[in-house]
């Protein structure tokens, strides 16, 4: 039987249909109606019915979205970059789309990440700690095949750790996606001083501003620290690095990579750390697979 992978980004959505053996047999993208939802729903409609009458039924949907979400609900909370979809329950929505025919599944982009990087693996992995580094950051974990929710089902959501006790501001601001995020690269450099037009400027100017290149220095330990946490807490076979400012900045990502490892050196067991592979398609996999 068929299935479908749905990722909602605030710019494009993209869509697949997968047989039951992961083979992708058709994709689709278009731009994400941010302001109207029934709109994007008309042409999500249109096209999986075409998918449906092109190859045959289609037994499950998974979405993937970006939070907060309220996934026992099935909901989009207050997504900033959907305006339109806020407090929207998406899981009802495409119920009463489709008639209750089909299975419907939710869950937020960095855990269908992380479980699109399992499923690159020929041979299953015991467990897999994702990490998104872009606009924001954001991590999935998989143990024996599943995505951990935790009690309240924010198990991972971890924009917030590691805050800074020490600064002159609200500690639940702080963190690593305060400090270390594409969104905010340019707004910690500013309140040091120094004016950037965005992240990828930031990373140009590494070697040959000392602001910045102090900056990155600091980074540098604080993303390493984060990250060997993140091994100490889940002891995962792999820990796979994905996102745009990861994975096009790999020569810094690499260092901080090595500095992890020496940091991690003193574990008897070395835990794998990589790079995400094929992220676009994988994600859509771990969409179908909810």
């Amino acid at each position: 039987m068929n299935k479908v992978g749905i990722d909602i980004g605030a710019t494009s959505t993209r869509i697949a249909v997968l047989n039951e053996k992961n083979k992708f047999l058709k994709g689709e993208k278009f731009t994400t109606d941010v302001n109207d939802f029934a709109h994007q729903m008309d042409e999500i409609s249109k096209i999986i019915n075409q998918m449906e009458t092109q190859f045959g039924p289609i037994k499950r949907i998974g979405i993937c979205a970006p939070g907060p979400l309220d996934l026992k609900e099935g909901r989009i909370l207050n997504a900033p970059n959907l305006p339109g979809w806020r407090n929207l329950n998406i899981v009802d929505q495409f119920q009463q789309m489709f008639a209750g025919s089909k299975e419907i599944h939710l869950d937020n982009d960095a855990n269908v990440a992380a479980l699109g990087q399992f499923l690159t693996y020929p041979t299953a992995p015991h467990s897999l700690y994702y990490v998104t580094v872009s606009s924001g950051i954001g991590s999935g974990f998989i143990y024996q095949g599943e995505i951990f929710h935790g009690y309240n089902y924010t198990a991972t959501e971890i924009f917030n750790s590691l805050p800074s006790l020490t600064e002159d501001k609200n500690p639940s601001q702080t963190g690593i996606e305060y400090f270390a995020s594409g969104n905010n690269i340019p707004k910690v450099l500013k309140e040091r001083g120094i004016d950037v037009k965005d992240a990828t400027q930031a990373f140009q100017l590494r070697t040959t501003n000392k602001g910045i290149e102090d900056y990155f220095v600091e980074y540098k330990k604080r993303m390493a620290a984060f990250l060997a946490t993140a091994i100490y807490f889940y002891d995962p076979q792999y820990l796979v690095i994905g996102g745009s400012v990861a994975l096009k900045n790999q020569d810094f990502f690499k260092e901080i990579i090595n500095y992890t490892y020496q940091i991690t050196s003193h574990l008897e067991h070395k835990t794998t750390i990589e790079f995400a592979k094929d992220l676009e398609e994988q994600t859509l996999k771990g969409a179908a697979n909810l």
